[in-house]
């Protein structure tokens, strides 16, 4: 290759490097490109795809830093790379006909490795990275620094390095810290809630319930945000703000482990149902940038939290997902620098304290079976097994959950007009049986008397709607004790049972349901 195969402008600069190989640059033969893509490979560069066939490099710095090769980190190590080793300055043309060829032999020539952010399961373990060279193993034996980390970790420029844990901390410590009502974990149901949210967020392959922080100002919701941002998933971003599209907010999740909404006060039925699926796991296509039909598939089970001053999740779907945790203002307060200084040097031994709990609760999880009937079980059972880490009863924790359930129920039937209708005209009954378009004008009655205005659009205008936004609330009414079916004889005529129960059996059919709709 010739090094002085350029052509140079007098007095010319060089745009990106600003060294003395300036000016304007031909474009490469292709043995050229391919020479240039070695240089970079002998120098240690290691390529590979993701398991969204998306190629990646780990640049040979000390860290295993692993980034996209079509990243500006990418490219600005390799221009240093190419200006060091070769003694030129590669033009923007030449640099990204050399990243093709880079990208196209990870893809085709290199091995699958499969990338995520922070916390990964691997074998019996759970690997968290601290955002350097070393990562934390935590496992049934307990958990351990090390620098010798048997995968990767997607690598994104807003996170932060994680503090090193030290041993010997107390979990109580974190309360300090966190404006949570009670004296103690043992008596408080939201410290326990809280405790068992952030220790299943070090579960990484079960889903998480949605964190719902609500309180008026002053209650230091994003305060308390902030704390579990750096004890989770540190980032330069603190708090994120939710986004106006949908692409952008895959992104976040593609680039987060722990996504802290910040001051929500409504959202959208897409947002809702985009947050659903984060939580369990569920795929999302986002479409790549500058293309008309090439999709990447996301894949990924991410910590999720809200916060604002009434409850922002609305829909039932998100709010049987979801923990709710009321703050109530801050009495005393201090100064933020001498707060985050306390924090500070408190905050190695609360992370380790986590680990701790981590540890002992991965010991317990394999005696503790699934309780019927409670949706998010995988959650459940972490919580049965931190409460009995700090020396609880399951049933400890079993009571603060189902009381969240209630609140869950609550709260869903309170933002549904048809619900709060179907509570109001149940009031005086015990029962009720009669056709769709029967219930329609009778709920729509007994609206009116307390003063809503049915002619909103979240109103159902028709029976068949009326039937479609039972449906979304359906199983918060059964809770409540209001159980819809239908008539053994006429399967068009709709039964409402009052059954003085929290926990009534669906007494619906099929064919029942589908003559309802109409």
């Amino acid at each position: 290759m010739d090094k002085n195969d350029k052509k140079s402008s007098p007095g010319g600069t060089n745009d990106e490097l600003g060294n003395p190989f300036a000016g304007e640059f031909p474009e490469l033969e292709i043995g050229e490109i391919e020479a240039y893509a070695n240089v970079a490979l002998e120098q240690g560069l290691v390529i590979f795809h993701d398991q969204y066939d998306e190629p990646h490099g780990i640049i040979p710095d000390g860290s295993k830093k692993c980034v996209k090769l079509g990243s500006k980190q990418f490219k600005n190590w390799l221009s240093h790379t190419i200006l060091k080793c070769e003694g030129r300055a590669l033009g923007k043309s030449a640099r990204e006909s050399v990243i093709q060829v880079l990208e196209g032999w990870a893809v085709y020539q290199n091995e699958k490795r499969e990338l995520d952010v922070r916390i990964v399961s691997y074998g019996s373990d759970v690997w968290y990275d601290l955002g350097d060279c070393r990562a934390v193993r935590i496992g049934r034996d307990g958990w351990k620094v090390t620098e010798e980390v048997p995968i990767l970790f997607r690598r994104m420029s807003h996170q932060n390095i994680q503090v090193i844990p030290e041993t010997g901390g107390d979990v109580n410590t974190l309360f300090d810290f966190a404006n949570i009502p009670g004296s103690s974990i043992g008596d408080s149901t939201e410290r326990l809630l809280l405790l068992t949210w952030i220790v299943a967020s070090f579960f990484p392959s079960i889903p998480h319930p949605i964190l719902v922080l609500h309180g008026p100002q002053g209650s230091a919701k994003t305060t308390l945000f902030r704390v579990l941002r750096m004890l989770i998933d540190p980032s330069k971003t603190e708090t994120l703000s939710f986004p106006d599209g949908m692409r952008e907010l895959v992104q976040q999740a593609a680039h987060h482990y722990f996504l802290p909404f910040d001051n929500l006060s409504n959202m959208s039925e897409l947002f809702s149902d985009a947050l659903c699926r984060m939580c369990t796991g569920q795929g999302y296509s986002k479409r790549q940038l500058y293309t008309d039909d090439d999709d990447v598939i996301y894949s990924f089970k991410r910590t999720i939290g809200l916060n604002g001053i009434n409850i922002a999740p609305d829909k039932a779907d998100l709010l049987d997902r979801s923990l709710l945790i009321g703050l109530e203002r801050v009495d005393k307060f201090e100064s933020e620098q001498k707060f985050w200084q306390r924090f500070q040097i408190e905050r190695p031994r609360i992370f380790g304290a986590i680990l701790d709990l981590t540890v002992k609760s991965l010991r317990l999880l394999d005696d503790i079976q699934e309780v019927p009937g409670l949706r998010m079980a995988d959650f459940v059972r972490v919580g049965c097994a931190v409460a009995e880490s700090l020396e609880l009863t399951r049933e400890r924790f079993l009571i603060a959950y189902r009381a969240n359930l209630n609140r869950q129920n609550n709260e869903a039937l309170s933002a549904s007009l048809v619900g709060a209708a179907v509570v109001w005209f149940m009031e005086d009954r015990d029962s009720w049986d009669g056709t769709a378009t029967d219930l329609l004008r009778g709920l729509k009655e007994e609206a009116e008397k307390r003063g809503v205005d049915t002619n909103v659009r979240a109103w159902p205008k028709a029976p068949n709607w009326l039937w479609r936004r039972v449906k979304e609330i359906r199983t918060n009414l059964e809770h409540a004790g209001i159980v819809f079916g239908w008539h053994e004889v006429s399967a068009e005529t709709i039964t409402i049972q009052k059954t003085g129960s929290g926990n009534a059996p669906n007494a619906g059919n099929a064919q029942g349901e589908e003559n309802a709709r109409g």
